[in-house]
């Protein structure tokens, strides 16, 4: 699953449009410099409560843009996401499902080539644990742990080596395991150039079961289920988290992304074993994979 990059010049090429900066979710206010408690409501993660936990699972994901406007017209074109806005905090939803939000960033005096970005929450059944287990691999504690009325305690952490999540134990409990409709969340990975010490840290702080080796990419795997994937890259790449759209053709929506304002940066095909991804970036700079997959086996679905 995700980009077989057997040549990673244009994967290079296409981070290195991202922000040499920090984008913090506390620049939106949702989560405060120094903990404490949110001034901004950032929404439930599930549309019922489940009360039910998968730790290892990415369960949600806020898009962080300077047109929050421009962010809506873009994907509601492209995937046909409907949006809700509460308290100046929008939700996202494909079909009837909430699949993420859209908070509004802005650029600072020496943030001249700040872009969007996705950032993605992981489920983990103790919070202030998987600090822990952050700072004892190297990772660092941006801002947190806090406890946010409606969606639960969370921390904004980078990896080792850098790379941006946040860690969530969600009030309601997590969304459940379902094969992912089109226009859903398909898939996270990360790019790294120093994969086993990305694998050692979000296999302690994800308590992931099993990691799953293949090439050139490793699997994380929880309750026998398939949760993100490492892509290896022996350049100097920035290291970040980038999903997965489930799409039925994602060649058929390229010239569509164009007409929006996106960029493509890999077309399906472009790298040998890759008919079915695109790597693209929407009109605001956040990367993004557009990927074709089927449900074969039971342990592919996550």
């Amino acid at each position: 699953m995700g980009i077989h990059f057997h040549k990673f010049k244009v994967l290079v090429h296409a981070a290195s449009i991202l922000s040499a900066g920090i984008i913090l979710l506390s620049g939106c206010s949702a989560i405060p410099q120094n903990g404490g408690t949110s001034t901004q409501s950032l929404a439930s993660i599930t549309d019922t409560p489940t009360h039910r936990y998968h730790p290892g699972k990415f369960v949600w994901h806020d898009l962080l843009s300077m047109d929050v406007n421009a962010s809506q017209d873009f994907y509601g074109k492209l995937f046909g996401w409907r949006f809700s806005s509460t308290g100046g905090y929008v939700e996202i939803y494909n079909g009837k499902h909430k699949i993420g939000g859209i908070v509004r960033i802005e650029k600072g005096q020496n943030e001249q080539t700040i872009t969007a970005s996705w950032l993605a929450s992981i489920s983990v059944a103790n919070v202030d644990a998987a600090i822990d287990q952050v700072r004892a691999h190297k990772g660092k504690v941006i801002n947190g742990p806090l406890n946010m009325p409606l969606r639960g305690k969370g921390a904004l952490v980078a990896d080792s080596r850098g790379a941006h999540l946040v860690l969530l134990h969600a009030k309601d409990g997590d969304p459940e395991d379902r094969e992912p409709a089109m226009g859903d969340w398909l898939w996270n990975e990360i790019w790294s150039n120093a994969p086993e010490e990305t694998i050692a840290f979000y296999k302690a702080v994800g308590g992931y079961s099993e990691i799953k080796k293949e090439g050139d990419y490793a699997i994380f795997i929880n309750e026998d289920k398939w949760r993100a994937g490492v892509r290896f890259s022996d350049h100097d790449v920035s290291i970040r988290w980038v999903p997965a759209i489930r799409v039925s053709d994602p060649g058929s929506l390229l010239e569509k992304v164009e007409e929006l304002g996106g960029n493509i940066w890999i077309r399906p095909g472009d790298l040998p074993g890759n008919p079915d991804t695109a790597l693209i970036s929407d009109n605001m700079g956040a990367l993004l994979i557009l990927q074709r997959w089927t449900f074969s086996n039971l342990r592919e679905r996550h």
